[in-house]
């Protein structure tokens, strides 16, 4: 303004850049956004596994014979944690018998993995998770099993690339092994672990509830048998 003037003669316009800041904030909105997106999901998975946990927990609970409860554990298994072979071990003595398998093996071949799991005998003992990330690496583990399975990486084995073995425990005594082999490396992360070892618990009880239950009716069979036996000894002495 001039001075005892009321109506301005000129004005002074600034300009500040502000692109970077809108930048950052769209950036900081993307990245809030593609959080809540990840979390959504998150809580989605782990609700659809605390679902599939529960709905293991009752068909283990609910399935007394040995051999169906086998099948159902591995089925149970494929539902939470996606593999290319799986099986299922129990300890007799110092040797491992396995009990039951899904994957390519086949015939003599389902003999390969409980060898090779004795040879980690100690460690399977003791309730330790044993973890081969990539069978290919140059981890103790992983030469060891390269060392072991010799010619058959090229042929029944060469298709195998991590492996997992979570320990059956009962009563605080391993009484088996569940074992899982994908064909990429590195697949079995700590949530898969956790999910597996929450089956394994599940599966422990279960098979020594199966066997109390095969033994209880062993038993009842021999009672009935003993006392049939007496039935006709009286008959026949009549």
């Amino acid at each position: 303004f001039h001075p005892v003037q009321t109506h301005p003669y000129a004005v002074v316009v600034t300009f500040s850049d502000i692109t970077q800041r809108k930048q950052a904030e769209h950036a900081l909105q993307l990245a809030e956004a593609g959080y809540r997106t990840r979390l959504e999901q998150r809580v989605a998975e782990r609700t659809q596994e605390l679902a599939s946990l529960l709905d293991s927990s009752h068909l283990l609970a609910t399935t007394l014979e040995l051999k169906p409860l086998l099948q159902l554990i591995l089925d149970q298994l494929k539902v939470l944690v996606d593999y290319h072979g799986a099986a299922l071990f129990a300890w007799h003595g110092a040797e491992l018998i396995l009990l039951e398998y899904r994957g390519p093996l086949a015939g003599e071949q389902l003999r390969l993995p409980a060898e090779w799991w004795t040879l980690n005998v100690d460690m399977l003992q003791r309730g330790e998770v044993i973890v081969i990330a990539d069978t290919h690496d140059d981890t103790p583990l992983a030469r060891k099993y390269r060392a072991w399975a010799g010619d058959l990486l090229a042929t029944t084995l060469g298709t195998t690339r991590t492996m997992l073995a979570i320990p059956l425990t009962s009563k605080d005594a391993v009484i088996g092994l569940i074992s899982l082999t994908y064909h990429e490396a590195e697949h079995f992360n700590e949530p898969h672990i956790n999910l597996v070892r929450a089956i394994a618990n599940q599966a422990a009880i279960a098979i020594e509830n199966a066997r109390l239950f095969a033994a209880a009716q062993g038993k009842a069979v021999l009672e009935e048998r003993q006392r049939l036996a007496r039935d006709l000894h009286d008959s026949v002495t009549q």
